[in-house]
């Protein structure tokens, strides 16, 4: 079973097909009444952001050069280490 996240990814996907333009897209989006972030001047790019609760978000770019929006899927994960190191970071062997 998909989660809330893949299911809005899956939203975007279908609002944003066949886009070739921010405004285009933006329009689509509205819309379809899916909410969303414009981050675009903090890229550089065209690029929304799709908050979906506090697990995660769903991401939608399209970067110069590309022919169509790509749409990606970020969740947070618990980062755990053992401890040990796995490289010296000055590059020498101290074992």
């Amino acid at each position: 079973m998909k989660d809330r996240l893949d299911l809005l990814k899956e939203r975007v996907a279908i609002c944003l097909k066949d886009k070739t333009d921010k405004k285009s897209a933006v329009k689509s989006l509205k819309k379809a009444g899916v909410e969303f972030e414009d981050v675009s001047c903090d890229y550089g790019y065209t690029n929304f952001r799709f908050q979906e609760g506090v697990d995660g978000y769903v991401r939608a770019y399209k970067a110069k050069g590309m022919k169509e929006f790509k749409v990606q899927v970020f969740r947070t994960v618990e980062f755990a280490w053992s401890g040990i190191p796995t490289f010296e970071p000055s590059g020498r062997w101290s074992f």
